[in-house]
This record gives C-alpha cells, sequence and structure tokens, in this order.
C-alpha cells in the first residue's frame, strides 16, 4: 500500500457570531456559549439572558455548517 501525504490549502471564511451589548465598557464576566448540532446562534444565545447584567458580554459563535437550517442563508 502507497502512503499518503497530507497537504492543506488556505480558505477564507466568513463567520458569523451573536453577542450582547454590555451596558458599560467595562466587561468583568466574558462568556463564550457554544450550541450544539442543529442549533443556530441567534437562537442560542437568548437561553443565557439570565446570566446579564451591566459588566457581562455574551458570545455566541454560529459552526460554519448550517446545511440544518432552513432559513434562506444569504
Amino acid at each position: 500500500m502507497m502512503p499518503f501525504e497530507e497537504h492543506f490549502i488556505k480558505v477564507e471564511k466568513t463567520a458569523r457570531y451573536y453577542s450582547n451589548i454590555p451596558e458599560t465598557k467595562i466587561i468583568k464576566k466574558l462568556w463564550f456559549v457554544i450550541h450544539g448540532y442543529s442549533q443556530l446562534a441567534q437562537n442560542f444565545i437568548k437561553e443565557f439572558n439570565f446570566f446579564i447584567d451591566k459588566n457581562t458580554l455574551i458570545i455566541a459563535p454560529e459552526g460554519l455548517s448550517r446545511f440544518y437550517s432552513r432559513e434562506k442563508i444569504g
């Protein structure tokens, strides 16, 4: 059996994320929340409203594969 070589290509992608808007610029708590399979960050981040105060920033990055979404991706 012949050996296989690993190769790399560089690709540029644009990914979206959602975050809340803290009341102040002094961030004391930072949360990265990661959604699961077949979830969208836009909906998932709403589950963390109870964490939000004036010094908390919550960031929800969205997975690059959105094949499971029924919404139109532009």
